[in-house]
């Protein structure tokens, strides 16, 4: 977690054994993505030995973090998981929300697809979730306007206090972190053939 590389997010790297996955993530209007990958890569000279690997490919795109997503379906798909914002890839405490998310997914698909009725998609509202990250989107914020490494080392580091890291526990990954929804749908609308 370093405010110049990924303001607000973090850098990652992964190792399989075989490939190393190599990424930076932040708001896209506080750093420059292509120079902090650069600059990151360049630092892990102390972790991984990078001077014999093949660059394979460099991607890029948006990750949501900010809770889920208002909007997740429309008549073409959904958005589950972490792409509808629901996993927090930050502690990968997201799991269980997915799973449970693709839960709802599954049955609104169910029944737009036997329906035919478009209001079907409205019980998949992103709407839905974003009370239930309020704590979450507070803690973002508080992160993306930390400039300092070591303000960021400091913030960290008081995660570990017992009261602290009772809320951290509650908000990334407590049972309450995500909410259960009763599927509340529209009446079935029979279509008619013609």
């Amino acid at each position: 977690m370093d405010p110049a590389l990924a303001p607000g997010y973090l850098a990652w790297i992964a190792h399989d054994g075989e490939q190393a996955h190599i990424g930076v993530g932040g708001y896209p209007g506080m750093f420059d993505p292509a120079q902090a990958l650069e600059e990151f890569r360049t630092s892990l000279s102390e972790i991984i030995d990078l001077r014999h690997a093949t660059w394979i490919e460099r991607r890029g795109g948006r990750i949501p973090v900010g809770g889920v997503l208002r909007n997740i379906s429309n008549r073409r798909g959904l958005l589950v998981g972490d792409a509808a914002g629901a996993v927090s890839p930050l502690t990968a405490g997201g799991l269980d929300p997915c799973m449970r998310l693709s839960t709802l997914a599954a049955k609104v698909v169910g029944e737009y697809l036997q329906s035919e009725n478009a209001q079907v998609l409205s019980a998949y509202s992103g709407g839905i979730f974003r009370t239930r990250f309020t704590s979450r989107l507070w803690m973002r914020r508080a992160l993306a306007n930390v400039r300092q490494p070591a303000l960021m080392e400091l913030g960290c580091a008081s995660l570990r206090l017992p009261i602290l890291r009772q809320f951290a526990w509650h908000v990334f990954f407590g049972r309450g972190s995500f909410p259960d929804i009763n599927l509340e749908m529209p009446a079935h609308v029979p279509v008619r053939a013609d």
